[in-house]
């Protein structure tokens, strides 16, 4: 009888559970374990929303850098007698205003089963509510260039901080701030080549961040496109 009761108390305390003590440890290794995840996952999405930020100032300099090459490598320049070509670039209170006469695109001549032809191409800038500036561009036919300053534009690019550009003067061996082909200093003439310089940033991040995240781009585009009488 007394050895039964024994082999009881020896079976109810292996089926008693845990003591308190080790409930205690356990909940503190589990909260311990818990916070490392926590911290991992705020970091990684700290670095997620970083490569976001960086990823939507380099698209939008990057796709306001291509087509501004796209359309400058195509600039044409007919100096022939009354000829109504232009090419006009200028510092503003915003940034720079460029405009100047182009060759249609190839693509879109093809898309629109057209022939190619010639079209006179403004751009400029907007300032946002936030301080930063949307790149702006303008089309119309050569033949109805007079209009475009009042044509309705296409957002190229948002996030701008700093637009600038540069046009290089042959003739002279120099660089200079501002071009107008129908100045006598330029007599008709294009630059050479544009100096572009593009600064962007991502409009939803900290604007006390912006200068210390935003991108910068810079390309040089020769301009060929000329005709000349002889």
């Amino acid at each position: 009888m007394y050895a039964f009761k024994i082999s009881r108390r020896i079976e109810f305390a292996k089926a008693r559970g845990f003591t308190l003590l080790e409930i205690i440890a356990a909940i503190g290794l589990f909260a311990v374990m818990t916070l490392g995840v926590v911290s991992s996952l705020q970091e990684m999405n700290r670095l997620t929303l970083k490569l976001k930020t960086r990823q939507a100032s380099v698209f939008s300099g990057v796709l306001a850098m291509a087509r501004l090459e796209r359309d400058l490598a195509l600039a044409y320049n007919e100096r022939m007698q009354r000829s109504q070509s232009f090419f006009k670039g200028k510092e503003v209170s915003n940034g720079y205003e460029l405009s100047f006469t182009t060759f249609d695109s190839p693509v879109r001549t093809l898309i629109a089963r057209r022939s190619p032809g010639i079209l006179a191409i403004r751009y400029y800038l907007e300032k946002e509510d936030d301080g930063s500036l949307t790149l702006i561009r303008s089309e119309a036919p050569f033949n109805n260039f007079e209009r475009l300053d009042v044509m309705k534009g296409q957002t190229i690019a948002s996030g701008i901080l700093r637009f600038e550009m540069e046009f290089y003067n042959a003739q002279a061996d120099q660089w200079t701030k501002e071009w107008d082909s129908a100045a006598a200093t330029h007599s008709g003439l294009f630059p050479k080549a544009v100096k572009i310089i593009i600064e962007s940033v991502d409009r939803d991040s900290p604007q006390a961040d912006w200068k210390r995240k935003s991108l910068r781009f810079e390309t040089k585009v020769l301009i060929l496109n000329e005709i000349e009488d002889r």
